[in-house]
């Protein structure tokens, strides 16, 4: 009997646990997902271009759209802090009023915590965040301490309230939020909220008795004399030389340790949200891939696992932001995660792609936004409309246009293969794709 009563509470408190982990937005509730905004620098909606309309009627028609800010938005004329001796690649600006176009876009969450967070140091940080806040735009990511920029940010729709968590897992030193240290004096230090990881090369067992050699000599010759100290190299033994550390796996190629702490804020933040909101977006910035090979975008092998994690946390959906690239979209537990929206805003280089001596790659040009439906509390379908970045008319430079039949539908070939990892299927009806989500 007693084994009986505790099996029908386990079985309740699992459904209670499942109940509370369920978005609670009524039904036709929409989120739009795209990715990073680097620009525009001045506002664009009042052009009338048809590819800016087009992006802003599917975020302004979403209940919630979502986008990654890269880069400052302050007036510069009138800003009284310096460019800082440490950028995520660049200084990217935009004009004061752009807050007020991207509101008027559509966007209702934005997240802040990235490489380009204090490009113009903490105070740009801080003007960025009352350019946001004047336009009513709501952010999350960066804070006036590490507490704060780790916080759930939320916005209120007729369809319920969403929260946004993000972190930033690729970041310059220079931008790590801190709490203050009363013993030692120290006020807290604005910043982001990172997720820090330690990457490592993994090698083979012969790999790395060869690397224990090679050190040996370079270090102490003597030890070199006597190769078999070198052949008993055990899975998970490490090596650091110089900058870099391998590690004895069964596989090879990149691997990251995430700290601890930081993942556990991020899941507590999480929690956090899914008791006070109706749907919970987490976001990461994060350009780490499985490999050191420039063309394998592949998602870097701790994601996967810390976006599941993450779900089972109370996360309605999961986007990943920072490639400049159009990755896969898996659907765990009947939420989505997308691991790579590529750039709504890509203002970098001119008509010709160059940058800095460089031909940057095509596929950064290309773009998408998800708008996911939802039903009872989970996403039913998700369609996916495709873009190409404008790079004809001088005004528009890096802004959104609409595809030609045949752009469209190499985006949409792009996304598809890149999901069929997760075991998504994505079916292509004209010139949109359609993921539709099996209730579980």
């Amino acid at each position: 009997m007693r084994l009986l009563t505790a099996a029908i509470l386990a079985a309740l408190l699992a459904g209670s646990a499942s109940a509370q982990t369920q978005a609670t937005v009524r039904n036709g509730f929409s989120l739009a997902v795209t990715g990073d905004l680097i620009g525009p620098e001045k506002p664009i909606t009042g052009h009338g271009d048809p590819g800016t309309l087009r992006i802003q009627k599917l975020l302004s028609s979403a209940d919630a759209a979502f986008g990654n800010q890269e880069g400052a938005i302050f007036d510069l004329d009138r800003f009284p802090g310096y460019p800082a001796a440490q950028n995520g690649g660049g200084t990217p600006i935009n004009d004061a009023a752009v807050a007020f176009d991207l509101k008027a876009m559509g966007f209702k969450i934005m997240s802040m915590a990235n490489n380009h967070a204090t490009d113009f140091g903490v105070d740009g940080m801080l003007e960025t965040q009352r350019s946001l806040d004047a336009a009513g735009v709501v952010h999350a990511g960066t804070g006036d301490s590490l507490t704060a920029a780790r916080e759930p940010a939320y916005a209120n729709t007729p369809k319920g309230t969403v929260a946004l968590v993000s972190f930033a897992g690729t970041y310059t030193d220079i931008s790590l939020a801190a709490d203050a240290n009363p013993a030692r004096g120290f006020r807290a230090r604005p910043g982001l909220s990172p997720l820090r990881s330690r990457e490592l090369q993994l090698v083979t067992p012969e790999q790395m008795a060869t690397l224990r050699a090679i050190a040996a000599r370079s270090e102490t010759p003597d030890a070199a004399k006597n190769p078999e100290v070198f052949t008993a190299a055990k899975t998970g033994e490490e090596l650091t030389i110089g900058r870099t550390t391998f590690r004895v796996e069964d596989r090879s190629g990149l691997s990251y340790d995430v700290n601890a702490d930081d993942r556990a804020a991020a899941l507590a933040s999480v929690r956090e949200a899914r008791g006070k909101a109706d749907l919970v977006v987490f976001s990461i910035h994060a350009h780490e891939t499985a490999s050191s090979d420039p063309e394998d975008v592949r998602p870097a092998d701790y994601m996967t696992p810390l976006f599941h994690a993450l779900v089972d946390a109370g996360a309605d959906a999961i986007v990943r932001h920072g490639p400049h690239a159009l990755l896969g979209i898996e659907i765990y537990k009947g939420r989505p995660i997308f691991y790579g929206m590529g750039s709504l805003m890509f203002q970098v280089g001119d008509k010709h792609r160059q940058f800095r001596g460089f031909t940057l790659p095509e596929a950064w040009y290309d773009g998408a936004v998800a708008v996911s439906e939802y039903q009872n509390g989970r996403v039913a379908v998700i369609r996916i409309h495709p873009f190409v970045q404008n790079l004809e008319d001088d005004r528009l430079i890096g802004t959104p246009r609409s595809p030609s039949h045949e752009e469209a539908r190499r985006i949409l070939n792009r996304i598809q293969a890149a999901s069929v990892q997760f075991g998504t299927k994505i079916d292509i009806e004209g010139d949109t794709g359609v993921i539709r989500v099996a209730a579980k």
